[in-house]
C-alpha cells in the first residue's frame, strides 16, 4: 500500500498520495515486519530451514521497503534473511533497485 501511495501513483500520474491511507499502510507495514523479523528469528528461510515460494512471495514485497520510504534497518532478522536471498542467482535482477531515479513523494 505504501509503494502504491508514494510510487506507483506518481508513475501512473494518479494524483498525490493519501496521507491517512500512507499512515494506515504504515501501521500494517511495522506490524508485519515486527511479526517478519521475530518469525526468522527461529529459521533461515520463512518456512524453516530451506527455501521456498514463500521467500520470493514475502522476499519481492519486503524489497520494496527502501523504494517506499520504509526503514527496516532495524529489523535484524529480515537483513540477515534479504541477505541470503541476494546471494541468490538471479535475485538482484529481479528486484527492485534504490535507484530508479524516481522522487519519493511525502
Amino acid at each position: 500500500g505504501v509503494f502504491f501511495q508514494r510510487l506507483i501513483k506518481q508513475l501512473l500520474g494518479m494524483g498525490e498520495p493519501d496521507p491517512a491511507i500512507v499512515e494506515e499502510k504504515l501501521g500494517f507495514s511495522a506490524r508485519f515486519l515486527g511479526i517478519l523479523d521475530a518469525e526468522l528469528e527461529k529459521r533461515a528461510f520463512i518456512a524453516g530451514s530451506e527455501l521456498t515460494i514463500a521467500d520470493f512471495s514475502i522476499g519481492v514485497i519486503t524489497e520494496t521497503a527502501n523504494l517506499s520510504g520504509i526503514d527496516i534497518s532495524s529489523y535484524d532478522n529480515i537483513n540477515a534473511w534479504l541477505s541470503r536471498l541476494r546471494k541468490l542467482k538471479g535475485w538482484n535482477e529481479a528486484t527492485p533497485a534504490d535507484e530508479t531515479g524516481l522522487t519519493l513523494a511525502a
